[in-house]
């Protein structure tokens, strides 16, 4: 967290308009939720910010061949309750995942044969394939739980299923440690002090606001210190007019698209969807919708995310004239009012 305060009580309050729903780390499957969890529980690896994988609360992350994989556990990380990280808690973490059929990990725990500790720190994996998601959706997502603590749930919190546990006094080893959790309105968290990447700032505040007008009218009434997520850009060239504000757009890895339907009528022609894309008004929609806020994209990859990105593969060109000549060519005609015709 490379997020400093200069004036305040040290804590970043930061906006956002979708409500947190869920701290249990095992029924997890939001990203909201994910992003927040993040902050209170260490993941063995994360993706840096050119996408490419980088060890987190493993010191190393080693493939020894397509389904062999060895992992060394960061030494001295401790809990927030004080109980020492070990690679039992690791192993435990897997192991409960995969019997309580996390819903985000079961598909890759599925391929586990074996996960056996080699060492004071350290484990290997055995696989049954080879299983490309492992290193980024797999060890960059799941959050190592405290044994000591999860051994007992759901037995002893009057719940039938560790996936309606609620969690509300989430233990982790992460960057930030819980303070409390107002259902729908904000999360508080602290700074750990302790960690191997200890904060800059004291805590962040995460407040639900009802709309994006309502969270800009906050960031300019000084109650509010950042967006969590995409503000609506015309509300960013505004506050970027105010003293004291920044209203930037910044490279992300996310994206907008427009999706077809394959299975209903003429969108089954590959033809059809080509002349569709071809249409697709893009400069107008960069440039107006987003208020040059963003840039025209070839794929889901982002160019912000480096590693992944291949700038060889380029976005479409509006062009009316090529998308008709790939209709009439599939054998598409227009009547005397310019209705489209399916091919007879």
């Amino acid at each position: 967290i490379n997020v400093s305060v200069k004036k305040g009580d040290g804590y970043v309050r930061t906006g956002q308009t979708s409500p947190l729903k869920n701290l249990n780390p095992i029924s997890v499957t939001d990203s909201n939720e994910f992003k927040e969890l993040r902050m209170i529980y260490d993941r063995l690896a994360q993706v840096g910010p050119d996408g490419a994988l980088v060890p987190w609360a493993a010191s190393a992350i080693t493939a020894v061949d397509d389904t062999t994989v060895d992992i060394t556990l960061r030494e001295g990380m401790k809990f927030h309750d004080g109980k020492p990280v070990t690679i039992e808690d690791v192993k435990f973490t897997f192991d409960y995942h995969k019997k309580w059929k996390a819903p985000f990990f079961i598909s890759s725990l599925n391929k586990f044969q074996s996960v056996k500790i080699t060492g004071p720190n350290s484990m290997r994996i055995k696989l049954t394939a080879p299983h490309a998601p492992l290193m980024i959706n797999f060890f960059a997502q799941i959050f190592i739980l405290p044994k000591h603590i999860w051994k007992d749930i759901p037995e002893k919190v009057d719940v039938d299923d560790v996936l309606n546990f609620a969690n509300e006094k989430p233990i982790g080893s992460g960057p930030f440690r819980f303070e409390y959790w107002d259902r729908g309105k904000e999360l508080k968290v602290a700074a750990n002090p302790d960690h191997f990447n200890a904060p800059k700032c004291d805590g962040i505040i995460r407040i639900t606001y009802g709309s994006h007008d309502a969270m800009a009218a906050a960031i300019e009434a000084g109650e509010c210190d950042r967006t969590r997520y995409i503000l609506k850009p015309s509300l960013v060239l505004d506050l970027d007019k105010l003293p004291g504000i920044v209203g930037r757009g910044y490279p992300s890895h996310g994206f907008y698209d427009l999706g077809y339907n394959h299975r209903r009528g003429a969108l089954k022609d590959r033809a059809f969807r080509e002349a569709v894309d071809l249409i697709i008004p893009r400069d107008v929609i960069r440039d107006i919708v987003m208020s040059g806020f963003a840039e025209n994209g070839g794929s889901v990859i982002a160019p912000a995310n480096k590693f992944w990105h291949n700038p060889a593969v380029k976005a479409n060109v509006t062009n009316v004239k090529k998308a008709r000549g790939i209709l009439q060519q599939a054998g598409y005609s227009w009547d005397g009012d310019g209705q489209l015709l399916y091919p007879a």
